[in-house]
């Protein structure tokens, strides 16, 4: 017995959804659902008919009844590593941040070396807006090498958040090399030199400017970065004149 179920019980399963699978339509999500549900009534303390459905609903993002399901894996005490991971990811789907935390704690340890789970602890705490301890997690993401520009995006939004708004700048720089056509990530990565110019203008102007520059060279037309590029050259007028009056006078 392993899991409320024989071991002919999950062989006698495994067979039946690998022929409904390959009999035409192939992958029939209803017809699966409905094979699941059934094997679970008949023995509703068995795990492989729930954890099926479960990955079923998660990979057709029905997170509701993912969720559900994983549930009801959790409260008969079957909850596995790989069923916390996936868990997760359908309670990040829904926004349940305090959730997904709660569930993946446990396997913290193990949770760091993989990069689905510091994807979800990550993100959770972003949406917590607890952003130090968002940080560690979006980093190792990234670390453990994702190509996604989501991760990137988060990693950058969760600098700029802390104000590390030259680490946000590198991050967000590196996102666009990966998707060169979102006006979101320009948008992002414009207010970061805007606001790294704004650091900068009481101790070097034309530093101040040359991000302001790049502001506009990222995102054209950034009314921001427009707004400021004009303040900035009437002050530099004004410096001019003041310049100008002072060698006349000497």
């Amino acid at each position: 017995m392993k899991k409320g179920e024989t071991i002919i019980e999950r062989t006698t399963f495994s067979v039946n959804v690998f022929v409904r699978i390959l009999v035409p339509p192939f992958y029939s999500f209803a017809r699966l659902e409905r094979y699941c549900q059934f094997r679970i009534r008949k023995n509703p303390k068995a795990y492989l008919p729930r954890w099926f459905l479960a990955g079923l609903y998660k990979d057709h993002r029905k997170n509701e009844d993912a969720r559900r399901e994983y549930n009801e894996i959790k409260d008969l005490g079957y909850l596995t590593y790989r069923d916390r991971i996936d868990c997760a990811e359908v309670l990040t789907r829904l926004h349940n941040y305090e959730d997904v935390i709660e569930i993946l704690l446990p396997v913290l340890d193990r949770c760091q070396r993989e990069r689905d789970c510091c994807r979800h602890m990550g993100i959770a705490y972003l949406g917590k807006k607890e952003f130090k301890k968002a940080f560690p997690f979006l980093e190792k993401v990234v670390e453990h090498g994702s190509r996604r520009y989501e991760d990137y995006w988060n990693l950058g939004y969760c600098c700029d958040r802390m104000g590390d708004f030259e680490k946000a700048r590198k991050i967000y720089t590196d996102a666009l090399l990966i998707r060169s056509d979102s006006k979101e990530l320009k948008e992002n990565l414009a207010l970061v030199h805007i606001r790294i110019g704004q650091g900068l203008l009481d101790s070097n102007l034309m530093q101040a400017e040359e991000h302001f520059k790049k502001a506009l060279k990222v995102n054209p037309g950034d009314p921001e970065a427009t707004r400021i590029i004009e303040n900035v050259r009437k002050i530099r007028e004004g410096i001019d004149l003041a310049n100008k009056l002072k060698t006349n006078l000497q």
